[in-house]
């Protein structure tokens, strides 16, 4: 698992892999994002950040994300519909 807090310099991965029930794995080409914006696609997303690593993650995020009301859900970058949507890596 990649840990931004921990991470040299804050560095981004280039490519995070999320998993949808019916599409499968959807990879998002991260490699040209800035951390800052990294930061607020996790939480679109809903991934809680931690402020420390020895922080408890809050009970609506043990299972995962929880997209804001004014999130992006999986779905929305799958359909198109998202500003990240332009992140998806589709197979060639």
């Amino acid at each position: 698992m990649y840990d931004l807090l921990t991470s040299p310099e804050h560095v981004a991965p280039p490519v995070i892999n999320l998993e949808h029930d019916e599409a499968g794995v959807i990879e998002l080409d991260v490699s040209s994002m800035t951390y800052d914006d990294l930061v607020t696609l996790l939480r679109d997303l809903g991934f809680h950040r931690k402020s420390a690593s020895d922080e408890s993650v809050p009970e609506e995020y043990q299972n995962g994300a929880n997209p804001p009301s004014d999130g992006t859900t999986l779905q929305q970058l799958l359909d198109g519909t998202s500003k990240w949507s332009k992140l998806v890596k589709h197979p060639e």
